[in-house]
């Protein structure tokens, strides 16, 4: 476990995540079909050095319930997700656009996904669902488990370990349940300042796309991209697009 896994881990058991005596996880766990809380997917080993230190972002976990028990963390009530991430991102675990695409864009920007897996990191908005079974991908956690998980800042205090340079939401327009833009435009991430740039569309309007810049007393300490999901995406304009931005920090339209 590196130090920026065990401060997050340590933050998780500090604020009683998925205890009842955490009040918003007190809330949710009132809902039978609960599965979670989980961690955060994957932090590198390398993460802290890295140049782009990126993190993808996604919705909701599809844990299950069983999922959840058999990955439950010994001195902790929420499950620990870091094999099936770093497995997925590898290609040995969850085989979904979500993963594939990631992995893509990780080996892009790295050369190769062996030494690009140590320099980045994922997790989630949402630390947990109502999915209720195994390998259905369908969000349908409800909005009030959705909105009180976001009122935790659970995931805001893990950027905030991580410090991040990139933080690529993969989260596209909305999910059948929630719009998550303007919870990630409430996101300041104890930045003073946010300059942002308008929705654009690429590749005939499949990837929407809008970027922000988080600063602090002038200096930019956040730079986040939220695109579309990347299911149904043109694989090679998705990648060279955010590849292109991590580099160069151009908007779409200078890409195509």
């Amino acid at each position: 476990m590196n130090s920026i896994e065990k401060e997050i881990f340590e933050m998780y058991i500090n604020e009683k995540i998925g205890e009842m005596g955490n009040k918003y996880c007190g809330y949710c766990k009132k809902n039978s079909e609960l599965a979670g809380p989980i961690s955060f997917f994957h932090v590198g080993s390398n993460f802290e050095n890295d140049q782009h230190k990126i993190v993808f972002v996604g919705k909701n976990s599809w844990y299950d319930k069983d999922g959840f028990q058999e990955d439950k963390y010994s001195e902790g009530c929420f499950a620990d997700t870091r094999k099936v991430g770093r497995d997925s991102i590898i290609g040995y675990g969850i085989n979904s656009p979500y993963w594939r695409y990631i992995r893509y864009i990780t080996e892009k920007l790295y050369g190769n996904i062996n030494d690009g897996v140590e320099r980045i990191a994922v997790t989630n908005i949402v630390k947990c669902n109502t999915t209720g079974e195994k390998d259905d991908y369908t969000d349908k956690t409800p909005k009030d488990i959705i909105k009180n998980c976001i009122d935790s800042r659970i995931f805001e205090k893990e950027i905030e370990i991580m410090k991040p340079k990139h933080i690529i939401f993969l989260t596209g327009t909305s999910s059948s349940s929630y719009d998550y833009d303007d919870e990630i435009k409430n996101y300041n991430f104890n930045c003073s300042q946010a300059i942002d740039e308008e929705n654009k569309k690429i590749d005939d309007g499949k990837i929407v796309w809008w970027t922000r810049k988080l600063c602090d007393e002038d200096n930019l300490k956040y730079s986040i991209l939220r695109t579309s999901h990347p299911q149904g995406k043109h694989k090679d304009i998705f990648i060279k697009s955010i590849t292109d931005w991590v580099k160069y920090k151009k908007s779409p339209s200078s890409m195509l």
